[in-house]
């Protein structure tokens, strides 16, 4: 895969998640999370890239959350 079709693989997987405030930072998780494989790996299959930048969007959504039901647990007590 070249870069342009691992960014709008990563486009396209961002605009499935409601937050369109961190669709930028989604698609960085997810390019990033492809170019990580791609060091270690770099004849992966294009289904396995694929699943990777879903994931990173995945925690990535997941650990805002978290932190922010952490933040507010700590400010009400």
């Amino acid at each position: 895969m070249d870069t342009k079709q691992i960014v709008t693989m990563c486009e396209k997987l961002a605009s499935k998640y409601r937050q369109h405030h961190l669709r930028k930072d989604l698609v960085s998780e997810g390019v990033l999370a492809v170019y990580e494989r791609l060091a270690v790996k770099p004849e992966e299959y294009p289904a396995s890239l694929y699943r990777r930048a879903n994931k990173a969007m995945y925690d990535y959504i997941n650990i805002k959350r978290l932190l922010r039901f952490q933040l507010l647990t700590w400010l009400l007590n």
